[in-house]
């Protein structure tokens, strides 16, 4: 089936579906192809004669899926799509992943991007939608004299080369061993999770702009760090803090959570947990008498949101600076394991 320029590989959970016999079937779509939920749906009631049920609350990636809320609901079993499964995650409810593999053809921009890498050993990393393209681009390197190379990640990871926006162990794996890092993929969100983590030059080629970033990537590198370690400087005049716990499947780090309420009690000040499933700074707005929110959620939350919340919004990791117990000099992502 296609939509929108994608690919959806359906008939493989199609015949799956069907000779278990599921009559009842929930669908979960990333934000993008929302649009197109009554037809991805209408396909699978034709094949599958099950009733569809379509989740409409925001999806944020592999660590934000349905499949608790479809079982309870009595749904039966749950098709995620666009999404890699986080291997060591278990869903209550049988749950088949399908990509949604871009049509668009990648070697122009890779030929495009091709000038602007440093070196001949190239790191290649890019998201669940390209991963099936890593295959083609490895050998338009090679006809290049490149030597490319993938790492398959730690365990939360499903597949070779493949980063998220809040793991980039792939690429960390074999920084040592490149000069360079080429990513496959648009928009800044797992652009900046490398950026945070890596040393080496990084180069992106968006096949669906058809452009290729280097400095612009520089540049944006600087402003985030200068605004982390704004929030760094502000969260260290803060006595009282907001420490913030996801139910979100993947997000849960609730051992995290009380671990750093010790570690800022131990420095002499206090430290309260809030739990939510999705974070929003109106949902904050009620506090009074904290001056400052530690996000052991998504670790994007305070990097890429910090400018809607009313209070400064941190890191695990940047609480550590704030409290003098790391030093500055060198940023670290706070990835999720």
């Amino acid at each position: 089936m296609k939509v929108a320029g994608y690919k959806l590989d359906l008939d493989p959970t199609v015949n799956e579906l069907s000779e278990r016999g599921y009559s009842l079937i929930g669908l979960h779509l990333p934000e993008g192809l929302k649009r197109y939920a009554k037809d991805i749906a209408s396909c699978l009631e034709k094949s599958t004669r099950a009733t569809i049920v379509i989740a409409s609350d925001p999806c944020y990636g592999a660590c934000d899926l349905a499949d608790e809320s479809f079982f309870s609901l009595g749904i039966e079993a749950s098709v995620e799509v666009g999404h890699a499964a986080i291997p060591y995650l278990t869903q209550k409810i049988p749950t088949f992943f399908v990509n949604a593999t871009p049509t668009i053809d990648v070697c122009p921009v890779i030929g495009k991007a091709i000038r602007y890498l440093e070196g001949k050993r190239i790191g290649l990393v890019t998201t669940y939608q390209w991963a099936e393209k890593l295959g083609s681009i490895k050998k338009l390197l090679r006809e290049e004299g490149l030597f490319p190379l993938t790492s398959k990640g730690d365990k939360r990871i499903s597949s070779e080369g493949l980063v998220l926006g809040c793991n980039v162990s792939a690429a960390k794996r074999i920084e040592r061993e490149v000069s360079s890092f080429l990513f496959i993929g648009e928009g800044d969100f797992h652009p900046v999770a490398l950026l945070l983590s890596l040393d080496k030059p990084l180069i992106q080629a968006d096949p669906i702009s058809n452009r290729v970033r280097k400095e612009e990537l520089i540049k944006l590198k600087e402003k985030i760090i200068k605004q982390r370690y704004q929030a760094v400087d502000q969260a260290k005049d803060a006595e009282t803090y907001g420490v913030l716990v996801s139910t979100k499947k993947g997000q849960q780090r609730i051992k995290l959570a009380r671990e750093l309420k010790e570690k800022i009690g131990s420095h002499g000040k206090k430290a309260y947990i809030f739990m939510a499933d999705e974070l929003r700074p109106d949902k904050f707005d009620y506090l009074k008498g904290i001056d400052c929110l530690v996000s052991t959620c998504c670790p994007r939350v305070a990097i890429d949101d910090f400018l809607s919340y009313k209070l400064p919004i941190i890191t695990p990791v940047e609480l550590e600076m704030a409290l003098g117990e790391r030093k500055l000099e060198r940023y670290k992502l706070d990835e999720l394991i």
